[in-house]
């Protein structure tokens, strides 16, 4: 059992341009693609009783500061905890 969160966040990166080009999904993307962000960040929290910024995301292969301004935001809305 293997958890890749930075390959997942690329591949979520390669899905957005297929659900914007489908008619049906497009109206949606936003959505989904937040909501696969959500559970990403919730499963890797559910692993850890404590983590640091900069741990998550080497994790996820992005920047503090991307990571702070979303988990920021899912934290806000009640998303995270």
């Amino acid at each position: 059992y293997e958890c890749d969160y930075k390959a997942y966040l690329h591949t979520i990166v390669d899905l957005q341009p297929h659900l914007v080009a489908n008619r049906y999904l497009q109206p949606h993307s936003g959505y989904i693609l937040r909501e696969l962000h959500v559970l990403a960040f919730q499963q890797f929290l559910d692993s850890y009783q404590s983590v640091t910024l900069d741990s998550m995301a080497a994790s996820f292969g992005v920047g503090t500061e991307f990571l702070d301004m979303q988990l920021s935001r899912f934290i806000a809305a009640g998303r995270l905890t």
